[in-house]
């Protein structure tokens, strides 16, 4: 646990610095495209990805993250969910109740881009800010099941 909280601290520092003002400050949802390669663009802001686009139950997640909700978090998954959390197994609503209020919405998550989609599986490619830190891109793999999520694994992109 130690080794990877160390490696995200120097991962969202190096990524705050390397990517400094790519947060979304206000509060509210954020889902905007990236640039063709996956990094920041400058000049005018991307136009939007679609939330329509986005699976229901993903939206869901999405949005209460952004309402920094843990229980709306946990509405979104099926009561067998599960998170796996770079290399942790987070199983059940209680355990995804924890995880929602103590790691995910204390941060910001903007959607970049729709990666892959599918009739039970979605993929993003998101940055997550931690804290108000700079923050880091990962893919967020959903699958669903039954109108809710049953697997999310997120990876470092």
């Amino acid at each position: 646990m130690y080794k990877v909280s160390v490696l995200v601290t120097a991962l969202t520092a190096l990524l705050a610095v390397t990517l400094s003002g790519c947060a979304d400050t206000n509060g509210s949802p954020s889902v905007n495209a990236s640039s063709a390669s996956g990094s920041p663009a400058s000049g005018p802001p991307a136009p939007a990805v679609d939330p329509g686009a986005l699976m229901a139950p993903v939206r869901a997640f999405v949005d209460a993250v952004a309402a920094k909700d843990a229980d709306k978090v946990v509405a979104a998954f099926a009561d067998n969910g599960v998170v796996i959390d770079v290399s942790r197994r987070i199983e059940g609503r209680e355990a995804i109740r924890r995880w929602a209020a103590n790691e995910t919405i204390t941060g910001t998550l903007t959607v970049l881009q729709i990666a892959e989609s599918g009739t039970d599986r979605q993929r993003l490619l998101v940055r997550f800010a931690p804290g108000g830190s700079g923050g880091f891109q990962a893919s967020y793999a959903f699958t669903v099941a039954g109108g809710r999520i049953s697997l999310l694994d997120m990876q470092y992109a």
